[in-house]
C-alpha cells in the first residue's frame, strides 16, 4: 500500500469506523466485504483505494466480473493494492482473507480478533481463519 500512510489517530479512526457500520448490513458495493475493508482503510489513511470501482457494481455477478479483470481471485485484486504479509504477522487494522459462508472474503483485523461485513451487520471471526494478510502502512 505504498502511497497509503495512517494518520496519526489511526487507531480511534478506525474504532469509530467499525463502531459506525457494526449494524450495517450487507450490500453489494455498497457495504461487503471487500468496500468494508477498503472503506477501513480509508478512515485510517484518507486515501480511496477503491476509486476505480467504486459505484461500479450493486451485484455479485458485478463484484465477479471486478475480480476476473484484476485476476479471478479477491486475493489478486487486493494483491493490486499492496504487499501480502504472512497472516500470523497481521496487525490492528490490517487486511485479512478468510473463508465466509463458503467464499473468500476481506476482513479487518482488531487485533486477536477480525470483523468482516456479515448479512445484518459486522461479524468477529477468530484470527485463526485468516488466510492470508495485507499490510495497511
Amino acid at each position: 500500500m505504498g502511497a497509503c500512510v495512517k494518520k496519526e489517530n489511526w487507531d480511534i479512526l478506525l474504532a469509530d469506523f467499525i463502531e459506525s457500520r457494526r449494524q450495517t448490513p450487507f450490500q453489494w458495493g455498497v457495504h461487503d466485504c471487500t468496500l468494508f475493508a477498503v472503506d477501513a482503510a480509508l478512515a485510517m489513511t484518507g486515501i480511496d483505494l477503491a476509486s476505480d470501482y467504486r459505484g461500479t457494481y450493486n451485484s455479485e455477478i458485478g463484484a465477479s466480473r471486478i475480480i476476473a479483470k484484476a485476476g479471478g481471485t479477491l486475493r489478486a485484486l487486493v494483491n493490486q493494492h499492496g504487499q501480502e504479509v504472512p497472516s500470523r504477522m497481521a496487525q490492528r487494522g490490517d487486511w485479512v482473507l478468510i473463508k465466509q459462508d463458503g467464499s473468500e472474503a476481506l476482513a479487518v483485523c482488531v487485533g486477536v480478533k477480525l470483523v468482516a461485513a456479515g448479512p445484518n451487520g459486522l461479524v468477529q471471526h477468530p484470527m485463526s481463519k485468516a488466510i492470508a494478510a495485507w499490510r495497511i502502512n
